[in-house]
């Protein structure tokens, strides 16, 4: 073969290395970006998990505070009510001592009064004049 022949050889053999080669460089990028990709959706999808999970995690701890609140605002409600029970009983209790005192007293003056007006009384309970 004449050199001239086998240049072109060599650089026809060369021009589809390097066509090849191109190809195998555009494939691998295109590989590359399909991989950024992938690892962009998966890292998406990974951080919406991470905030779900911590939004679920903000509403338990919302509504664990509700509940130890409204289980606060209930035990004072008892509380008070209870309160309110024993104070209305102490009212109740004073009242009663109050009316047997009275009637206490009114026996009493009755009584007075009759030993003042030479009365007595039968075992009825009525007065009797002497």
């Amino acid at each position: 073969m004449c050199p001239a022949s086998t240049a072109t050889a060599t650089v026809a053999v060369t021009a589809a290395i390097v066509a090849a080669t191109a190809a195998t460089v555009t494939a691998t990028a295109a590989t590359v970006t399909a991989t950024i990709a992938a690892t962009a959706t998966a890292a998406t999808v990974a951080a919406t998990v991470a905030a779900t999970a911590a939004a679920a995690a903000a509403a338990a701890a919302a509504a664990t505070a509700a509940i130890a609140a409204t289980t606060a605002a209930a035990a004072t409600a008892a509380v008070a009510a209870t309160a309110a029970v024993a104070a209305t009983a102490a009212v109740a209790a004073t009242a009663a001592a109050a009316a047997t005192a009275a009637t206490i007293a009114a026996t009493t003056a009755l009584r007075e009064f009759a030993l003042a007006k030479q009365t007595s009384f039968q075992s009825s309970g009525s007065l009797v004049l002497r």
